[in-house]
């Protein structure tokens, strides 16, 4: 497969992109565990176990990844993340999570 000089620029700036969405990502976390510790009353070194395991998940989901598009169409990968996510909304629904519904 031969890659055009178009297509070298498009990829090249999907990847600045992605880097700058994750840096963005964590930049949010991060300005927002002060309101959550004031929600869930807990100190510092507790909530910032929450941005760890956060980190943590994104470096293992990015391999996981990788390895289901390969193995599955995009078609599948839609379809089963919109089951897991309506599964979720509905369970957060029946236990009360929800407060808007």
């Amino acid at each position: 497969m031969d890659i055009t000089e178009r297509n070298k620029k498009v990829l090249l700036i999907v990847l600045i992109a992605g880097c700058f969405l994750s840096t963005l990502n964590q930049t949010l976390l991060n300005v927002a565990l002060s309101g959550l510790m004031e929600v869930f009353d807990v100190t510092a070194a507790t909530v910032q176990w929450l941005s760890t395991g956060f980190m943590l998940v994104n470096g293992v989901f990015v391999p996981i990844t990788a390895f289901l598009m390969q193995r599955f169409t995009t078609r599948q990968l839609f379809i089963s993340s919109m089951f897991f996510c309506s599964s979720a909304l509905y369970f957060a629904h029946v236990q009360g999570i929800l407060a808007c519904c």
